[in-house]
This record gives structure tokens, sequence and C-alpha cells, in this order.
């Protein structure tokens, strides 16, 4: 079936193309309301949608949101992909509807060299573009001139490093705040003695940021409380690797709780611990950051911090067509069944 045209509704609803076009992108002022509505029933009945390889030629951008994520390190054991890391699939089912809800489509692109993003500035302009993950420096150096509106999602960093231009807007959260709101609770449930399970934080400004939250927040509720870090890869299975030295901290050094940097490093303990045959929360308590969609489908509530992550990638959408619009996040302590009080 041939796709619906501007010159079909025109037909059918007995006007002029340039008015179905008028009406169609917005423009009402030309036409009588009465008019407006009736094009607009009339190719909504005939299924008419936007041609946007059309629209682009006209106007001289695409109207795609594109997903800039790092090339696959194929020296590398643990794989950054999409499937590994809930938060993006989060992240990224709030960029689709946001995308679905403004009639524009997204596409992901995986850069790692300076001349990639070269072909980007010398290719269709998007209609914006959304940065997740760790991109390399000179992929950065490229980013922090050209021209496309873009979101930088969780790198306070990139400011810190590199001159930002009017386009370029600094997309983050008070993950210091989330890693003080975390051991705060831990701490008011009665635990002094808590393994932190994080990744690595060298790796990421949003890992280290959260870490500097719980240890500037130890220092003013008690600075007695012990702490012992345990770094690793962020995913489940670089959790069953480190899991021994966790029980060891437990068993024999007395560790009552693990504070996991996320989520998804929660759910990698919860597994370990029952091969292990250590109970949550009996055995120790447990509590994560971030309350990732995933959450809801395990068997047992986790106590962690919300961060809203599906609304979070709505935005970062709705950002870049209307960039005045503002969006305010509350972190709030989601109370699960994983954490008791000693």
């Amino acid at each position: 079936m041939s796709r619906v045209t501007l010159k079909d509704v025109a037909k059918q609803a007995g006007v002029s193309v340039a008015s179905v076009s008028n009406v169609l992108n917005g423009k009402t002022s030309k036409v009588t309301e009465e008019t407006a509505k009736h094009i607009l029933l009339v190719a909504q009945q005939m299924k008419y949608s936007k041609n946007p390889i059309a629209a682009a030629l006209k106007s001289g951008t695409t109207n795609t949101i594109l997903i800039l994520l790092p090339t696959l390190d194929k020296t590398r054991t643990k794989q950054p992909l999409l499937q590994d890391n809930p938060f993006f699939t989060d992240f990224l089912s709030g960029i689709e509807k946001a995308t679905s809800q403004n009639q524009l489509s997204c596409s992901f692109v995986r850069v790692s060299e300076a001349h990639e993003i070269d072909s980007i500035i010398n290719g269709p302009t998007p209609k914006g573009v959304i940065t997740l993950g760790n991109l390399s420096d000179t992929v950065l150096e490229k980013i922090a001139s050209w021209p496309f509106r873009t979101i930088m999602v969780d790198n306070v960093k990139f400011f810190n490093d590199y001159s930002a231009n009017d386009n370029l807007i600094n997309y983050y959260i008070d993950d210091h705040e989330m890693g003080s709101l975390a051991i705060n609770h831990l701490f008011e449930c009665g635990h002094k003695n808590i393994v932190l399970l994080f990744g690595r934080l060298s790796d990421s400004a949003v890992h280290l940021a959260r870490y500097q939250g719980v240890v500037d927040k130890r220092q003013s509720i008690n600075e007695d409380m012990k702490l012992t870090l345990i770094e690793t890869e962020l995913s489940i299975d670089a959790v069953r690797d480190v899991f021994p030295k966790i029980k060891n901290t437990i068993e024999d050094a007395g560790a009552t709780a693990v504070l996991c940097m996320a989520d998804i490093l929660a759910i990698g303990c919860m597994q370990a611990a029952s091969q292990h045959k250590l109970n949550i929360p009996g055995d120790f308590s447990l509590m994560g950051m971030d309350n990732l969609k995933l959450l809801d489908y395990l068997p047992y509530r986790l106590t962690t911090i919300d961060q809203n992550i599906v609304n979070r990638g709505f935005h970062a959408v709705q950002k870049i067509i209307n960039e005045h619009e503002i969006y305010d996040y509350d972190f709030n302590v989601i109370e699960g069944e994983t954490v008791l009080k000693v």
C-alpha cells in the first residue's frame, strides 16, 4: 500500500495542499478553526504520517535524535553493551517515549575516533544529540565545538575540561547527594560497619561523586562508622568474582550492610549471596542506588534511591526541543525488604 501524501489529504478534505501542509505543521492562522479541525480529522482517518526524508531535504535538518555511545573495545572481556546496563535501558525507554510523542526518530551511533565525529558533522543535521557513557577524549574535543544541540548526560567532568558552547547542555543529577542519602539511611537503620561496592572510581565521575557523598556524610553523622570499599566492573558477573571479599568482610570483620553504587551491583549481590548460602537481609542488609525498572520483577524489593531514570531520558529529548524547559529531580529512599534495623 502506497504512502498517503499531502496531495491525497488535500483532495479528500477539499482544500489546497498548502492549507494541509500549514495545518499539519501547526500553522492554523490562515484557515478557520473549523477547517483546521476538518483537515486534522481527514489526515487521521487516512493515517497520514510525515515523510521524514522529504522533511529533512526541505528543512536541511532531520527529525532524528542521535544517541552517541562509546565504541565497543574488543580487547575487554566485559563489553559495555546496553543489555548489560539496565540504566541505559531505562534511559532509552524515556527517549523512545519522548521521540514517539514528538514524531521524531532516534538512531544509535558508536564512536571512538575524531574522524567518526567528522562524518556526523558533514552528514545530515540531526535534531539533536544525546551522549551516554564514557566517550574518548578525542571525541569529546570535537563535540566541544560542534554545532549540534547536545545533551551531555552525567558528564560534569567534560564541562570542567572543555570550553562548552551554547549548544551543549550539562545534563546531570546530584550524585553526591544520592550517595549521602544512601549512607544516611543505613546509619539511621543502625548500620555502622558497611561494605561499599562501587564501580572503579577512576572510570567515572558518577562513581566518584557517589562515593564522595558517602564519605562526606559519614564525617557529619559518625566519623567512627567503618567503611570498606570494594571496586569492581559494573556487571553482575563481576560481582560474583568479588563476592568472596564481601563475604569475608561480613563474617570476619562484622559488616552488617552492603551499599552498592548502582542497582545492577545489588542484583549481582543478591545472586551471589544465594550461591554462598547467605540470606538477605538476615545475614546482611543490602541497598542500591537508581531504582531501575528491573527491580519490579525481582522476588523481593530492593531498598534503593530513586532518580526516575525513565523521566530523565524523556526530559533529555524535551530539553532538545525546548531549551528553556527546566526539570528538577528529587531523590527518594525507596524502602524495600533488603534492609533491617539493627
